[in-house]
C-alpha cells in the first residue's frame, strides 16, 4: 500500500486520449468514430417477434396493451404487483475483513493512503492527461534499497517500463546531479515524442512496515523465523538520535563518514530536518521521522532536479509519498 503525493511540471495543456480511454495507447483509433453495434441476444435472434417488421410490432404492441387494459377489472386495477424480496448480501469473507482491518489499521499513521494498484491506476490517468505514458516517459526511481520495495518499482514498471534506479538507504538521495542526469539521457525522444521534448517521471519515496496486528516497523521476511524492521535504516537512525542526541549528527554540507558515506549523509540530513522542523525528538516516533524523511527527500529531490532537468527541452512529473 502507499500514500503518495503528483506534482506535474509541463506546460502542456490538459487533453485526453483521442480515443476517450485513460491509457492513452490508442491514438490510430478516431476520436469522432462511432461505436460498434451490439450483437443480438441469443433470445432477439431467434425470437419471432425480434424480426417482425416495424409496422407489424408496433400495432401488436398497441393491440396488447388495450386487450391488457380492458381485461382489468376496479379490483384488479387496485392491486400492486408484488415486489420481489431483496436477495441477502453474503457475508463479507474473511480475507475481505482482513484487508479492511488492514487499511484502517494504516489510515491511522497515514490517512491518505491508497493500494497501490489504485494508486497507480489514478496515476497513470493523470500523467496520461498531459502527455505522458509507457512509450515516451522513463520513471526516475528512488526507493529504499530494501527488497521489500521491490513490489512498488515492478508495478511501476509495468505502466512504465523504461526505470532508471537512484535507489539509496532509507530512500536517501545520494546519487548527486551527475547520477540524475545520467538516468535523463536516456529518455525517449523519437518517434515517441514529435514534439522532441523528453518526458521525466521522478518517484521518491521512503517506507515502512506495519505488521498484521499493527505493530509499526515489524515484518516478516521469506526464509527468516524472527520478524524483521523495515526500515532498518529509519529505525537505526532514531535509535541512534535518541542515545547520542542530534548534535552529534549536525554537520556541514559535504562531510560525512568515508567508510560509511550513503548512511551518514541519510542520518545527518534528517538531523538537520528535524532540527529546522523544531520537532521535540521524544515526540518522535518510526512512522512519524518516516514522514519527516520524505519531506527531507522531498527537497532534495526538488533541488537536484533544478540542477539536471533544462525545462526548455522537457516536461516531468514528480510523485512523492511513503511506501507502506
Amino acid at each position: 500500500m502507499s500514500t503518495m503525493s503528483v506534482a506535474i511540471k509541463t506546460p502542456m495543456k490538459t487533453r485526453a486520449c483521442p480515443c476517450g480511454c485513460v491509457s492513452g495507447r490508442h491514438g490510430a483509433v478516431k476520436a469522432n468514430a462511432a461505436p460498434p453495434m451490439s450483437r443480438p441476444t441469443a433470445a432477439s435472434q431467434f425470437s419471432p417477434v425480434a424480426w417482425q417488421p416495424r409496422s407489424t410490432r408496433a400495432l401488436s404492441i398497441r393491440a396488447a396493451a388495450a386487450t391488457e387494459t380492458a381485461a382489468k377489472t376496479p379490483e384488479t386495477a387496485k392491486a400492486t404487483a408484488p415486489v420481489p424480496a431483496k436477495k441477502a448480501q453474503p457475508p463479507a469473507s474473511y480475507e475481505a475483513k482482513y484487508l479492511q482491518s488492514r487499511m484502517e489499521t494504516i489510515k491511522g499513521h497515514f490517512p491518505t493512503a491508497y493500494t497501490a494498484d489504485d494508486f497507480l491506476l489514478r496515476l497513470e490517468m493523470a500523467l496520461c492527461a498531459f502527455g505522458f505514458n509507457g512509450d515516451n516517459s522513463i520513471g526516475i526511481v528512488n526507493l529504499c534499497r530494501d527488497e521489500a520495495t521491490n513490489m512498488l518499482r515492478q508495478k511501476i514498471e509495468t505502466i512504465y517500463p523504461l526505470v532508471f534506479n537512484i535507489n539509496g538507504l532509507g530512500g536517501g538521495l545520494t546519487c548527486g546531479v551527475t547520477g540524475m542526469k545520467a538516468g535523463l539521457s536516456h529518455s525517449p525522444v523519437f518517434p515517441a515524442n514529435a514534439s522532441g521534448r523528453a518526458r521525466y517521471i521522478f518517484f521518491s519515496a521512503p517506507h515502512i512496515a506495519i505488521d498484521s496486528k499493527g505493530n509499526v516497523g515489524s515484518m516478516s521476511r521469506p526464509g527468516q523465523q524472527a520478524t524483521n524492521c523495515a526500515c532498518g535504516a529509519m529505525l537505526g537512525a532514531l535509535t541512534q538520535f535518541n542515545a547520542e542526541g542530534l548534535e552529534s549528527y549536525i554537520k556541514p554540507e559535504g562531510v560525512h563518514d568515508a567508510t560509511d558515506p550513503e548512511y551518514s549523509i541519510f542520518k545527518q540530513r534528517l538531523a538537520a530536518r528535524i532540527q529546522k522542523e523544531k520537532k521535540n525528538l521524544k515526540d518522535i516516533d518510526l512512522a512519524e521521522l518516516t514522514k519527516i524523511c520524505e519531506r527531507q527527500i522531498s527537497s532534495d529531490l526538488d533541488f537536484l532536479i533544478s540542477q539536471a532537468v533544462d525545462v526548455k527541452e522537457a516536461d516531468y512529473a514528480v510523485i512523492t509519498g511513503v511506501q507502506v
